[in-house]
């Protein structure tokens, strides 16, 4: 059989053959190798997830549901959230987003233009700011900025790229969710993406020491509103916003789903449970296209 080195390499190689878009009829095998090859090791459990990931976007639910029992998942996506069908709308750009219509809101065009390009600009694939940041690097972990929101008096003529973005974001947000008005510090942070690549379930949130937002429960608490920019269309997974807040007892239920479109401002409540869908759809036909988002995060006060 093979080494556990070789396994290894094989879980990359079918790593950066999804990500480019291969066949799963290829892929499969070579997730199955690895997972047998590393059936108890921490590899072995990523390619068991991976397959299970795979098997469920090419409709084999049996097999990808023993998978998931075998490691110890009692729950999963439903297929409709992990496999939607792109032609399908997922929402409408100025009517409810049901049933989060009070919780979230979708915004068309949200920056100037000239802003939107200077943005696409500095966070390029090629830009400086992700080699400056280490950002491949597997020791980086995460890392954000904090940018004070004066009141309109208080604000000068001359300001950072981001800075102009930051606080045009966070006019749109206060125009749709009352929560944003209050807020007086904005964090954010960039993100880029292969196509099939996705993000886990996860809050944004921070210690109660170093940010004021929604309490939470242990110390920690949450923004007042989040937001994802959106710099590109047709690359990458959807954003999925579930029902379930930090202080529910109860998983989510329902949700709404927001594909990139370049210029889409996805505006929500910033104690909501979300992720990124790894796309089931083949990549664009661009060479080194990624899914490029910026987050805007609105606080009442965060501490750099």
């Amino acid at each position: 059989g093979a080494t556990a080195a070789e396994a290894l390499d094989t879980l990359n190689m079918a790593q950066a053959l999804s990500n480019a878009g291969g066949a799963s009829t290829a892929i499969l095998p070579m997730l199955r190798g690895v997972q047998a090859a590393l059936a108890d090791s921490d590899a072995g459990a990523i390619a068991l997830d991976r397959l299970a990931l795979l098997l469920l976007q090419c409709d084999q639910l049996d097999e990808a549901d023993a998978l998931l029992r075998q490691r110890g998942y009692h729950r999963r996506l439903n297929r409709a959230v992990l496999c939607g069908h792109p032609e399908r709308p997922v929402h409408a750009a100025h009517g409810p987003l049901e049933p989060l219509a009070s919780s979230l809101a979708v915004v068309e065009n949200a920056l100037p233009l000239p802003l939107l390009a200077a943005l696409q600009a500095a966070f390029a694939p090629d830009a400086p700011f992700w080699v400056e940041h280490r950002y491949e690097h597997p020791a980086t972990g995460f890392f954000s900025y904090v940018e004070p929101l004066p009141p309109p008096s208080e604000r000068t003529r001359h300001s950072t790229l981001l800075g102009a973005v930051v606080r045009r974001i966070a006019e749109i947000a206060a125009s749709r969710l009352s929560a944003a008005s209050a807020a007086c510090t904005a964090e954010w942070w960039a993100h880029w993406r292969p196509h099939r690549a996705g993000v886990p379930l996860h809050f944004d949130s921070a210690s109660a020491h170093l940010a004021e937002g929604r309490p939470e429960a242990d110390g920690m608490c949450t923004p007042l509103v989040s937001t994802v920019l959106y710099l590109h269309g047709g690359v990458g997974g959807r954003t999925l916003v579930t029902d379930q807040r930090w202080s529910s007892s109860e998983l989510a239920r329902t949700g709404a789903l927001v594909s990139p479109a370049a210029n889409r401002l996805l505006v929500f409540e910033g104690d909501l449970l979300h992720a990124v869908v790894p796309a089931a759809t083949p990549p664009p036909a661009a060479t080194g296209a990624m899914r490029t988002t910026l987050m805007v995060a609105l606080w009442r006060r965060m501490t750099p």
